[in-house]
């Protein structure tokens, strides 16, 4: 985005929560990093019914959240 941002480009910014346990935060940060930068826009979508799902610790909360593994080329659930 900076680099955008040094070649002329107006930053737009699009944020959506999906139900994740971090989602305020991440929200927060969002627009905090908008705000920053002096975003021509900023959009935020819900897309909540999408933790319905399941089978993700990031939207259930009976689940633990694994560890990162940066070694791997998998998404964590």
């Amino acid at each position: 985005m900076y680099e955008a941002i040094k070649q002329g480009y107006e930053p737009y910014f699009l944020h959506t929560s999906f139900g994740e346990r971090t989602e305020d935060k991440e929200f927060e940060c969002a627009q905090a990093l908008a705000e920053g930068v002096d975003a021509t826009d900023f959009l935020h979508i819900e897309t909540g019914h999408l933790s319905q799902i399941g089978a993700s610790s990031l939207t259930d909360e009976d689940m633990d959240v694994a560890d990162a593994d940066l070694e791997s080329d998998g998404i964590s659930k």
